[in-house]
């Protein structure tokens, strides 16, 4: 992929998504291209390409990385600076970086890798995308056409899904004056209204719940302060809500990572385990019928081997029955005790349970399980069953910093935070808002927002663009509740079963076709690689 003149014998390719993944597939495009040029168009709406919306320079400093510094591992651009290096020392290995530091990384990566390739970056959504005489043509928002090109890359991120709770939802607030809003853009959130004594329900009790909380505690002047003992406590500014009511489907709290390397030590997987484990997974695919045994087996080994009576068979037993509720934790009938237990895991200071462990040793294996899983063939019945699998797995493997566990403690000790509707309370539209009752009380909140990111369900995504292809048989779904059906090096498969030449998908709109995308790392990793392998060799 040469710089310079383009010739007319260009391949030509269109990037559809221009955050960290279609950053990563330039760039593994510019990599395997030889001899023959290549022409990108980007297709990229947010001012920050290379970073997005999920890594906006812009954002709040109180956005974090949901992985500290010590296991950012990106592979280094061929011209530029290692993401270390470009930090300089600015945080500490067991340090949680904004996701606005990484963005301007990735946004100067961007534009190094702009500067010395043939690019162009249109700032508009893509709407429809066709075949046409020499190849997709592709539309924009504002009635643009563009194209014909050789080849389509789609790295759509979080995609709108048809919600019809949110939609009535929002009737209601408009009818009775109250406030719905999205917890992204945290700007936009911000300026949504004003907090000031407010009740304000939570829709959703993971990550993007504890940013929510961030920005309407500390983002309105609230402060931690560290006691004597270690314990937070919130000093408030006045600014903030008068309660936050968080609540979800089961109430479950999210598991924080280990606090330092140290606490993660013993969690780490030998390489002779990673082998093993990879087998599983192989096996598991082989078998093509949905039963995920094989891993169980591995995996309650390994998690097994570190727990303190080097108890298998309780990991096994967990597994079989669903690795839900935590043994000895009462995570889903007492989530704030469940919270404190687990940032004692974390803190190296408790017993380490049967989940955390085995939710510990599964974080460890998370690129171990796109190696084996993603390149394979797969059927719906083994999607179906391992995706769920692996969601589950993710209140502990992607789980959030122990400081933000230890904040959240601090506001229910503050009472901020209520805990008490989190369990799928019942919810009652009322003059001014939401009435949400569980456990034999009620809150009305007069604000809500809606922490809940869209699932990968290409059926339901909403969009223009994916359900025009969707209608018009260029895109089919894997199985029940999953992404897009796509080969190993990317190419969507449509409702006939064909691949379509030219046109290609990665990411998490592919889930089931590929496995554990919402990673930074899996932007980078091997997928796009497959692809850029493929179109190079056109």
């Amino acid at each position: 992929m040469n710089s310079g003149k383009i010739s007319a014998q260009a391949l030509r390719v269109a990037i559809v998504g221009g955050g960290p993944r279609g950053l990563a597939a330039v760039e593994a495009l510019a990599d395997h291209m030889r001899d023959r040029t290549a022409a990108v168009t980007v297709f990229e709406t947010h001012t920050a390409p290379g970073a997005g919306p999920n890594y906006a320079p812009e954002q709040t400093p109180l956005n974090l990385l949901n992985i500290p510094l010590r296991a950012i591992d990106l592979p280094v651009p061929k011209h530029g600076q290692s993401f270390d290096a470009w930090l300089d020392g600015a945080y500490g290995p067991d340090e949680y970086p904004p996701r606005a530091v990484i963005g301007a990384y990735l946004r100067a990566r961007f534009a190094a890798l702009r500067e010395r390739l043939p690019m162009e970056v249109i700032g508009h959504h893509v709407v429809a995308c066709e075949p046409g005489k020499g190849g997709w043509l592709l539309r924009t928002d504002e009635g643009s056409d563009h194209g014909p090109f050789d080849e389509v890359l789609l790295c759509l991120g979080h995609q709108p899904v048809k919600d019809r709770q949110i939609k009535r939802w929002r009737e209601h607030a408009r009818d009775a004056d109250a406030v719905l809003c999205k917890a992204y853009p945290s700007a936009a959130l911000l300026a949504a209204t004003d907090w000031q004594g407010r009740t304000v329900a939570i829709r959703g009790f993971g990550l993007a719940m504890i940013d929510v909380t961030r920005v309407l505690t500390e983002g309105l002047g609230g402060r931690f302060e560290t006691e004597s003992d270690g314990r937070l406590t919130y000093i408030a500014s006045g600014r903030e809500p008068v309660k936050l009511v968080p609540f979800s489907l089961n109430g479950i709290p999210p598991a924080p990572k280990p606090a330092t390397a140290a606490a993660d030590q013993p969690y780490r997987v030998e390489e002779r385990e990673r082998l093993a484990f990879r087998d599983a997974v192989a096996s598991v695919m082989e078998l093509a019928d949905g039963d995920l045994k094989p891993i169980f087996d591995i995996l309650a080994e390994m998690a097994g081997a570190r727990l303190p009576e080097d108890d298998k068979g309780a990991v096994f037993a967990w597994l079989r029955d669903g690795a839900e509720d935590d043994p000895d934790v009462p995570d889903d009938g007492q989530p704030a005790e469940a919270m404190r237990l687990y940032l004692a895991m974390a803190l190296g200071k408790a017993k380490p349970s049967v989940g955390y462990v085995t939710g510990q040793v599964w974080r460890h294996l998370q690129n171990d399980l796109r190696i084996a899983y993603n390149p394979a063939p797969k059927t719906a019945a083994v999607a179906e069953a391992l995706i769920p699998f692996d969601d589950g797995l993710k209140r502990f493997s992607y789980g959030p910093p122990a400081e933000a566990t230890a904040r959240l403690l601090a506001l229910i000790d503050a009472g901020k935070l209520t805990l008490r509707r989190v369990d799928d309370p019942d919810i009652e539209l009322v003059d001014g808002g939401w009435r949400i009752a569980e456990n034999g009380g009620a809150d009305v909140a007069t604000a809500m927002v809606d922490s809940v990111l869209a699932g990968p369900n290409i059926a339901k995504v909403s969009s223009p663009l994916i359900a025009d292809l969707r209608e018009r048989g260029f895109v089919s779904q894997l199985g029940k509740g999953l992404g897009a059906s796509v080969r190993p090096d990317g190419r969507i498969i449509d409702a006939k079963g064909e691949p379509v030449e030219g046109l290609s998908l990665l990411g998490r709109l592919a889930n089931g076709s590929v496995i554990a995308t919402d990673s930074l790392h899996d932007c980078f990793g091997e997928a796009v690689r497959r692809w850029a392998r493929r179109v190079a060799g056109r």
